[in-house]
């Protein structure tokens, strides 16, 4: 049961975290029309990668009715084992998306090049 918690709540403070930090971009960055809608699709996919994995590791990983909490249980949740692997590709790319749109912005800032470089490298310091 332990296990089952952890991957449960494993799953909602990612998907919460990531939107966290797109709420974030929306909040200190000026962006145009295509950005924000950049930034809601990023809310959206996070959403329809999330959701989803939530769902099938709420059913394959828990006991059914009758069942008790056991072992066996467990190997429900190999049937799982494709779709975390296609979370895992579309959760990879979200992080992408995260690490790349924030440099996008700062391209744009009227500043001069050695301090958009050091805008950069603090955040890839905070990143890292």
């Amino acid at each position: 049961m332990t296990l089952f918690s952890q991957s449960l709540l494993g799953l909602f403070s990612h998907g919460f975290a990531k939107i966290a930090i797109l709420f974030l971009y929306l909040r200190i960055f000026t962006l145009s029309r295509r950005a924000k809608f950049m930034i809601y699709g990023g809310m959206l996919w996070t959403a329809i990668t999330y959701l989803p994995t939530l769902v099938t590791e709420s059913y394959f990983c828990a006991p059914h009715a009758g069942q008790p909490w056991s072992v066996k249980i467990m190997a429900g949740c190999a049937k799982t084992y494709n779709w975390e692997l296609a979370m895992a590709a579309l959760s990879l790319a979200l992080d992408l998306f995260l690490l790349v749109f924030p440099a996008s912005q700062i391209v744009k800032l009227q500043l001069s090049m050695p301090k958009k470089g050091g805008i950069v490298f603090v955040y890839l310091i905070a990143i890292g």
